[in-house]
């Protein structure tokens, strides 16, 4: 007990001191201090040189010789001013197949048939409600408007539907090689296809979900429309809620790959995600506290959200598994429980910024082409038999054990060792030497 009481001081401690070594920007917006922005700059300015040393070495890389189930583009994506909506799509494909290298393992089903193209807003609510195993299109459903433009179906395409963004960007903003539209329709497709889709077809607990019948009850879910089966409608939700953070940083990440990373002309109409301003945005959080957390099984006091993510992501301490899923459950909650507030304070949900930070700190340690491999390894559930147990027993399998947690799997391979980057495959080893993670073995068999 006294080695409990000795740990929870020195944690109690060290948040005090990073509360009180706080230095506030006197008449600014924003209380975050000069000692934080520091460090998040020598980041950032590191990660750009990455990406431009990355972006040069992709210019002379081999095509990888395995198969490629989607015609590779003659030009580079998103380069030709004359390109049509659906060569873009195209592009946006082949990017992820070639410079991520994931064309050299087999698509899954809902990939192979490349898009959808859906005529009309009613049309595309009936082809999801239908994909939701409903007969009918339900009433008094409040769609969500980006579902309106783009979705994803398993097994089956991604549907699009052109008119949502006519209506948004002009009838002919599509037809008129309007590059700005385009660009919004292709950051939508990317998180939609290439950040929810991959991970219900390519993660193993995203299959494990769809071997057991379980995809019409994550979309149903997750397009908040009524589900028959209470016991799958939970189980969703369950899921949701023990990947929020991997599922929104790994959307997020994608996102900024299409928009920002691989191809920066797309995404020059938006601004750069930095992730110190996602630090600058939970300063704008006072209302969600206090905060008390239990990492040791014991009280530990939080006086700021940033004080905690700060010593998540700034500290060079070493933090065991098991208080990181304490740490992560605690994000988990406040994320469920503030997602809306958060996007109506700052137009960005509580778990997209977790996500995004961890994921830029996953992104530092591994470098970008090893980071979707990360993903997978982090949705990584070869056990859990999800046809035969209920929201409450997976809440519990879960939560007890920080390899059950998708998001703490995350949280631990963000702090791998930096000499593994570049290389997925060493990745992976270095995954199960010093994390004991498994993974998908067919991703990093040579």
């Amino acid at each position: 007990m006294s080695d409990i009481n000795s740990k929870r001081q020195q944690f109690q401690e060290r948040l005090d001191g990073i509360a009180g070594s706080r230095k506030l920007l006197a008449g600014s917006e924003s209380d975050l201090d000069f000692e934080m922005l520091e460090p998040l700059q020598a980041w950032e300015t590191r990660l750009d040189s990455l990406l431009a040393e990355f972006r040069g070495e992709l210019e002379h890389k081999p095509v990888p010789k395995a198969e490629i189930h989607l015609p590779k583009p003659r030009h580079r994506p998103y380069s030709r001013p004359d390109a049509t909506l659906v060569e873009w799509l195209q592009d946006t494909d082949n990017m992820m197949l070639v410079e991520l290298e994931l064309g050299k393992h087999p698509l899954p089903l809902g990939f192979q048939g490349g898009y959808e193209i859906v005529d009309s807003e009613e049309a595309m609510k009936k082809t999801i409600s239908h994909a939701c195993g409903l007969e009918q299109v339900p009433t008094g459903v409040q769609w969500k408007d980006y579902h309106l433009g783009v979705f994803h179906i398993p097994n089956r395409s991604t549907l699009i539907n052109p008119s949502h963004y006519e209506k948004k960007y002009g009838k002919n903003g599509l037809h008129n090689h309007n590059q700005r539209a385009l660009a919004h329709v292709i950051s939508d497709v990317a998180m939609e296809r290439w950040g929810w889709g991959f991970l219900l077809e390519y993660t193993s607990l995203g299959r494990r979900a769809g071997a057991s019948g379980l995809w019409p009850a994550m979309l149903a879910y997750r397009a908040r429309l009524p589900y028959g089966d209470q016991r799958d409608i939970e189980l969703a939700q369950a899921i949701h809620n023990k990947w929020i953070l991997l599922k929104t940083g790994w959307m997020d990440w994608i996102w900024q790959y299409v928009m920002f990373k691989a191809h920066r002309p797309v995404g020059e109409w938006a601004d750069h995600p930095r992730p110190g301003r996602m630090f600058e945005l939970l300063m704008k959080f006072q209302t969600l506290f206090p905060l008390r957390i239990y990492p040791f099984g014991v009280k530990v006091s939080v006086r700021k959200l940033v004080d905690l993510v700060k010593f998540i992501f700034l500290e060079q301490t070493e933090v065991a598994p098991t208080v990181s899923n304490q740490i992560i459950l605690q994000l988990q909650e406040l994320s469920i429980k503030h997602d809306e507030k958060a996007r109506e304070l700052v137009k960005l949900p509580l778990s997209r910024i977790f996500g995004r930070l961890y994921f830029s700190w996953l992104e530092n340690q591994i470098g970008i082409l090893s980071t979707p491999y990360a993903a997978l390894i982090a949705a990584h559930e070869p056990h859990i038999d999800l046809a035969s147990i209920s929201a409450a027993q997976f809440l519990e399998y879960v939560e007890k054990e920080p390899r059950h947690n998708p998001d703490a799997r995350l949280a631990m391979l963000s702090k791998l060792d930096a000499r593994v980057k570049y290389n997925p495959r060493s990745m992976f080893t270095a995954a199960w030497e010093r994390l004991k993670l498994e993974g998908p073995r067919e991703y990093f068999e040579l």
